[in-house]
């Protein structure tokens, strides 16, 4: 629950309450519309100078059809009022989630490390005899 009724606030940016997930209850000043607008919340009132919103909706499965803003191989969940975030499924990986299988983390950060430890080694060998000792 998050009360800013008594707040000066003029407007708000809709990125504000990304990530709020179990943001379910908002009080706000009468004139500024609910985070997502109006459509993110299964009840929107005004009562006298605040407007409720409550009970904030999962913007995966609004018709109750399976998501069509996520690529094939990943998964919808909500990300906040009027968010959602796609991650990939299991055993999916990289852009879209179209690569199958696990990440080559061997692949990738073996040579990388392997670069870093041969660098360091050339250097340290080359700028000792410019190094003073205390």
């Amino acid at each position: 629950m998050i009360d800013l009724s008594l707040n000066p606030i003029v407007n708000i940016s809709n990125s504000t309450f990304q990530g709020f997930v179990e943001l379910n209850y908002m009080i706000l000043p009468q004139d500024i519309v609910c985070p997502g607008g109006n459509s993110s919340w299964e009840k929107v009132e005004v009562n006298g100078t605040n407007r409720i919103c409550e009970g904030q909706k999962d913007m995966c499965n609004q018709t109750g059809q399976l998501s069509i803003n996520c690529p094939e191989n990943s998964l919808c969940a909500p990300y906040g009022p009027g968010f959602f975030e796609c991650s990939c499924a299991d055993n999916y990986h990289g852009y879209k989630c179209l690569r199958e299988g696990e990440f080559p983390t061997l692949q990738v950060f073996g040579p990388l490390g392997g670069c870093t430890f041969v660098i360091t080694l050339l250097l340290w060998v080359t700028q000792r005899r410019k190094a003073k000792s205390l």
